[in-house]
């Protein structure tokens, strides 16, 4: 008798096996070298995908806390070539060095080479999204994880505050600027439908002050991205 197994359609038209996540589950967006990721590992979610586009921060992340095998995905060719290259950059450096030392082998560089049970029997990431997070959708996470909309627990992470942060020069017109709008952009799409849609931004002090693209606030054009009744969410 052969077991039942849930297939679902991915956007290109195959019919796969569904995977099914046994804790709630966590997207995060500009996951940096993993600081977000490992509190919420830590508190007993499991972390499905990480999203960047800085090579060196990327590289750290999957170190510590990405899978291997790790599916990592690209928003477009030419960032594939970016995180390449910083592979290979970063393997020349650590060879020049170990010569200096006398030869030491220098392993390659390997997703999960740094992973250790960080606590309540933790799960590695599994999925990575690099490139610019302006030409990612909602879709495209979803397909990569193998969820419906509405299957996602929680959204979190931590946008560029350069432009507005009271450490920085405080720029207007810095495009980073932006970006925590594509945190909402994407945090509305992935969102549960029928319960809150969470979600855990960093706290910036300064972002009411910013203007946005409507020239209005951006905590009221924040509200407006996200005025449906049924989110949650701590900022």
């Amino acid at each position: 008798m052969q077991p039942d197994v849930d297939f679902r359609r991915t956007q290109a038209g195959l019919w796969v096996p569904r995977e099914h996540y046994h804790r709630p589950t966590c997207v995060d967006l500009f996951s940096g070298c993993g600081g977000v990721s490992l509190g919420v590992i830590s508190a007993g979610m499991q972390v499905v995908m990480g999203v960047d586009s800085d090579p060196v921060a990327t590289q750290t992340y999957l170190h510590n806390l990405g899978s291997y095998p790790c599916d990592i995905r690209f928003t477009s060719e030419e960032w594939r070539e970016v995180l390449e290259q910083s592979l290979e950059r970063e393997q020349r450096r650590a060879e020049k060095a170990a010569a200096k030392r006398g030869g030491v082998v220098v392993e390659p560089f390997v997703s999960g080479g740094n992973w250790h049970d960080w606590g309540v029997g933790s799960i590695p990431v599994g999925h990575f999204y690099f490139g610019d997070v302006r030409e990612l959708t909602g879709a495209m996470i979803l397909d990569a994880l193998g969820m419906e909309k509405g299957e996602l627990d929680l959204v979190s992470g931590g946008p560029p505050c350069q432009g507005f942060s009271t450490s920085g020069k405080r720029q207007v017109m810095d495009p980073r600027n932006s970006l925590v709008f594509e945190f909402a952009r994407l945090h509305v799409y992935a969102r549960p439908p029928h319960r809150s849609g969470w979600y855990v931004l960093a706290k910036y002090r300064a972002l009411p002050e910013q203007p946005a693209d409507t020239q209005v606030r951006s905590t009221e054009a924040w509200r407006e991205w996200c005025s449906c009744r049924d989110i949650g969410g701590r900022v």
